[in-house]
């Protein structure tokens, strides 16, 4: 399986982590084969109260082909989160990955 987390400037940091840290330990404890990937529409991602993150891909670098699953931890809006969480580049992602479910649901 192949989640991609997208985080948006301004994410809320323990959303985030939740993520990381359920994946990895499915990955490491219990032989889940996961691989995690954060995206942005930058390279560096602040979040809330500063934290910084460098992503593993870029919006442009991904296709909602090549993942399983798509996460978006929340955020707040006094750290910017809706500017990119309205992002058309994201919301264009989500509409491929939307897209997919649904062809696999009219194929079922």
């Amino acid at each position: 399986m192949r989640l991609l987390v997208f985080l948006a400037k301004g994410f809320e940091t323990i959303e985030f982590s939740a993520f990381i840290d359920v994946m990895g330990w499915a990955k490491t404890d219990f032989d889940c084969d996961i691989e995690t990937v954060i995206c942005g529409l930058n390279s560096k991602v602040v979040g809330s109260f500063n934290v910084s993150v460098l992503v593993d891909k870029t919006i442009e670098e991904v296709s909602a082909d090549d993942y399983d699953a798509l996460a978006i931890p929340g955020g707040f809006e006094e750290f910017g989160f809706y500017e990119e969480a309205y992002n058309e580049k994201l919301l264009d992602l989500i509409r491929q990955f939307n897209s997919q479910r649904n062809g696999l649901q009219q194929s079922a």
